[in-house]
C-alpha cells in the first residue's frame, strides 16, 4: 500500500512471483508478499505451481512445532534438493539438513551492537545472509561486508529522520514518531487530508480491498470446517474439541526444552482436560494418554484442571527436545508436536487468509503407555508405536553420571 492512502477505490494487490509469467506461491491474496507456508511444502513434494529446489533456515525447525500439517511439512523436507540450517541444536529439520551449521547466540552474539564476538566458528543471521547474498548474486548486491550493511543502515535511519524532521514529525528515542493526527495533515497535490494508508484514506470497518478479492468486507462468523455441528458424524467418532498451541510461560515455541532450569518448571507435554471428561474417559491427573484426530495421533501428560470447558481439551505445542541434566527425554518430531493433529486439507484452512484450523479440529483421547525413552540427539525418530508409523522405534537410556 502506499504510505499515506490510495487513489479512489480502484486499488489492488499484484501478486508476482519470481518470475513474470509465473503465479506467486500464494493462494491467499490478502496476504500479498508472504507465500503460504503449507503452500510451500506442497509445492516441495508436488513441483505446483513450480518446484522449489532450496531451502535456507536460520533457526527455523518447522518440523518441530511452528508449521502445521507436519505429514506434508516431513515430505516436503525429505523431497527438496538442498535444505540447509544455522542453529543452536540439531533440530529435527536440522536433522534432514544436507548442511548444518552453528548460529549466533542473539542478541548476545549477533546485531548490531553484539555483547560479545562471536564464539568459535558461529556467526550472526546477519553475516550468514551478507555472505550469501554476495556469492548468489554479487552484481546486485548492496553489501561487501556485514559492517557495510550496519552502516548502511545508519544512513538510511538518518536519512528517514531528515526526512520526517522536514515533515514536522518530532523526533523520539532515535527515530520518526509521527503525531497522533497525522492523518489530518493536508496533501500539498491534492488540497484534502493525507488519511489513513487505506483505499479510501479512511479506518476501514468495511474493507474495500477484501471487497475486491471476493470476500465479506464485514466481519462476519463462520463454523469451522470440522466442527461438531459441521461435520456431526465426524464428531461421533472423534467427540471432544481440541484446540491447540497454548503458550507455555517457561518456553518459546520449540525452544529451550534442553535447559534445566526451565524444563524442571514445566517438565512434560501437557494436555488440559475438565475434571468430567476425565472421569468419563477413566483418565486421572498426570495420566500418560493419546489424542488422536482424523490427520494423526501424539501422546501427552494429562492436566486435569476446572480452567477449560466440557468438551473441550487444550495441547501446548513445541515438544521434541530432551533435557540430559535432568534425564528427561525428546519426543522425536512426531511424538508430542501438536501440529501432527492439524488437518493439511486446503478446505479446512481459511479462504482469505489460509490460517488452519488449529483451534477447532475434532479428536478423541484414551489412555497410553509412557512413551519410549528417546533423546533429542543425534537421533530424531519417533517415538510412536511400530504398527502405527512402519518405522522401528529406538528408545534410549539416560547417560550414567560421570
Amino acid at each position: 500500500m502506499t504510505p499515506w492512502g490510495a487513489p479512489d477505490d480502484d486499488y489492488t494487490i499484484v501478486a508476482e512471483g519470481p518470475f513474470v509469467d509465473e503465479p506467486a506461491l500464494n493462494e491467499y491474496p490478502l496476504q500479498p508478499g508472504l507465500p503460504s507456508m503449507p503452500g510451500c511444502f506442497r509445492a516441495m513434494t508436488t513441483g505446483k505451481p513450480y518446484p522449489i529446489k532450496a531451502y535456507l533456515m536460520i533457526q527455523g525447525n518447522p518440523l518441530g512445532g511452528w508449521c502445521n500439517d507436519q505429514k506434508t511439512v516431513y515430505e516436503g523436507l525429505k523431497n527438496i534438493e538442498f535444505l540447509a540450517d544455522a542453529d543452536l541444536y540439531i533440530t529435527p529439520t536440522g536433522n534432514l539438513c544436507d548442511i548444518l551449521l552453528p548460529a549466533g547466540l542473539g542478541p548476545f552474539e549477533r546485531g548490531e551492537t553484539k555483547v560479545i564476538k562471536p564464539l568459535f566458528e558461529r556467526w550472526g543471521d546477519e553475516k550468514t545472509y551478507v555472505e550469501l547474498g554476495r556469492r548468489i548474486n554479487p552484481q546486485s548486491w548492496f553489501w561487501e561486508s556485514e559492517e557495510a550493511l550496519w552502516e548502511w543502515k545508519k544512513a538510511m535511519e538518518g536519512k528517514n529522520i531528515g526526512m520526517a524532521s522536514e515533515a514536522g514529525f518530532p523526533i523520539e528515542r532515535g527515530a520518526p514518531a509521527p503525531p497522533l493526527d497525522f492523518y489530518k495533515a493536508i496533501d500539498e497535490k491534492t488540497g484534502k487530508p493525507v488519511g489513513f494508508a487505506t483505499p479510501t484514506g479512511k479506518v476501514e470497518i468495511y474493507s474495500v480491498i477484501t471487497k475486491q478479492n471476493g470476500h465479506d468486507p464485514i466481519p462476519f462468523y463462520e463454523e469451522p470446517n470440522t466442527s461438531p455441528y459441521s461435520k456431526p458424524e465426524l464428531y461421533n467418532e472423534y467427540p471432544l474439541v481440541l484446540t491447540t498451541g497454548a503458550r507455555i510461560p517457561v518456553y518459546y515455541h520449540s525452544e529451550h526444552r534442553a535447559n534445566p532450569l526451565q524444563r524442571e518448571l514445566f517438565p512434560h507435554p501437557e494436555m488440559e482436560i475438565h475434571p468430567d471428561d476425565a472421569a468419563k474417559y477413566g483418565i486421572e491427573d498426570r495420566d500418560w494418554i493419546w489424542i488422536e484426530s482424523p490427520t494423526g495421533k501424539i501422546r501427552m501428560v494429562a492436566k486435569v484442571t476446572l480452567g477449560i470447558l466440557p468438551g473441550v481439551v487444550s495441547t501446548k505445542h513445541g515438544w521434541w527436545q530432551g533435557c540430559r541434566e535432568l534425564g528427561l527425554p525428546g519426543y522425536g518430531w512426531d511424538g508430542a508436536n501438536a501440529n501432527v493433529l492439524i488437518s493439511g486439507e486446503e478446505e479446512e484452512h481459511d479462504s482469505a487468509l489460509g490460517v488452519p484450523a488449529a483451534r477447532s479440529e475434532l479428536c478423541k483421547i484414551y489412555k497410553a503407555d509412557e512413551p519410549p525413552f528417546v533423546w533429542d540427539a543425534p537421533y530424531y525418530g519417533t517415538t510412536q508405536p511400530e504398527d502405527l508409523c512402519g518405522e522401528p522405534i529406538y528408545p534410549m537410556q539416560p547417560r550414567e553420571e560421570a
